[in-house]
């Protein structure tokens, strides 16, 4: 693929080469290609989101009560699907990226307003007496307080599965190392309870995209004009660098926007050298600051094509070293490694699993493939 677009006389090039998508030009005719391009990979890639986590009953009574709700998400050409995972009611959305993601989130605070109770019944022949009659229940329900009423029976997966549910908020696993806890967390950077996060970020700390888009709705404009004021001053950052801005609206006290390489094949040591100065970076500027803890994502992974297997072993690479490297009176406590996607949980766990193979390990009792029957999570 080559097209030129001109721009006040000048021209954008647009090469693809391998997996990678490579804009050269001047700096605000390729920002605004970046953009361009951006939206329409985001407007056509299609992927598929599932919703979980809240009793059968809620996820039945959305799918009988709030049919129109799915139905509008339909005619956006998102595919919803309903079905049971490990006896457990899951929501499948499906389709364009943008309106998917906007479902998930319509979807979401659907569910978390609406409320369930669940009533144990153990007195003697209460079970055969509202089985017989539960149509008759059901239905009265329904009409007087217009609720849903389910009837279950409290398996041992069903047992399980509330386990697994307790465990959220918990490490899949971790490891100390001279008094810091580096753990593997799935969760929304966006909310993770940390100190200091680290942002992602380009070149030109511009959050137009992926994990910087979403921090920056969460965290409001102010983060957007406090990036904008340090690259006014001091200009566009290079590859291996990081900053620390105030955080907004986000529940953590800073921000450090680390710039991670773009991957190149040709140059893979160069770019995990620069990967790996990033994360030092940014933990030197959360020690800078006194912070005791800090959440890190998938620095260079997405649309910077670093292969994700190595982007993780990179990251926790780097973390060792430079815990390694401190005197010791370091104000770090904590290192989380953070993300939402399951394939990403796994790879940081592996990464810490062979990174740390010479120290003797502490795990969670589950890791990302499901819970562990010896409490090793491997």
């Amino acid at each position: 693929m080559l097209t030129k677009q001109n721009c006040s006389n000048e021209a954008v090039t647009v090469t693809q080469a391998e997996s990678q998508v490579i804009i050269a030009g001047c700096s605000q005719a390729v920002a605004k290609a970046f953009e361009e391009l951006f939206n329409f990979i985001d407007e056509n890639t299609q992927v598929q989101k599932v919703i979980g986590g809240k009793p059968m009953a809620v996820i039945m009574f959305f799918e009988k009560e709030k049919i129109n709700v799915w139905g509008d998400l339909r005619n956006k050409g998102v595919q919803v699907d309903f079905s049971t995972q490990k006896k457990c009611g899951v929501i499948s959305l499906s389709g364009p990226r943008r309106e998917v993601l906007k479902g998930v989130t319509l979807v979401e605070q659907i569910l978390s307003s609406l409320h369930y109770k669940r009533v144990v019944m153990r007195e003697p022949g209460a079970k055969s007496y509202f089985k017989e009659r539960e149509h008759f229940f059901a239905a009265s329900a329904k009409q007087e307080f217009k609720c849903l009423v389910r009837l279950e029976e409290q398996s041992e997966e069903q047992l399980e599965d509330q386990q697994e549910h307790s465990n959220i908020g918990k490490p899949y696993s971790q490891v100390t190392i001279g008094g810091v806890t580096i753990a593997v967390y799935k969760a929304d950077l966006c909310t993770h309870p940390v100190d200091v996060v680290v942002n992602a970020s380009n070149e030109d700390l511009k959050h137009i995209g992926g994990l910087a888009e979403a921090l920056l709705k969460a965290a409001g404009p102010e983060l957007q004009q406090e990036c904008n004021e340090l690259v006014s001053k001091n200009g566009s950052l290079q590859p291996g660098c990081a900053v620390i801005t105030g955080a907004g609206k986000l529940p953590c006290k800073n921000v450090i926007h680390a710039v991670g390489p773009r991957w190149r094949k040709d140059e893979a040591e160069k770019c995990a050298y620069l990967l790996r100065r990033t994360v030092k970076k940014s933990l030197q500027l959360a020690e800078t600051y006194n912070h005791r803890s800090i959440a890190l994502p998938a620095i260079s992974g997405g649309i910077f094509g670093f292969p994700l297997e190595e982007c993780t072993y990179s990251i926790v690479s780097s973390i060792k070293e430079t815990l390694e490297e401190s005197t010791g009176d370091s104000s770090l406590k904590e290192v989380h490694l953070v993300d939402i996607a399951l394939n990403n949980i796994q790879a940081f766990s592996k990464a810490l699993r062979e990174v740390f193979s010479d120290y003797s390990p502490s795990y969670s009792i589950a890791e990302a493939t499901g819970v562990s029957r010896n409490g090793s999570g491997f």
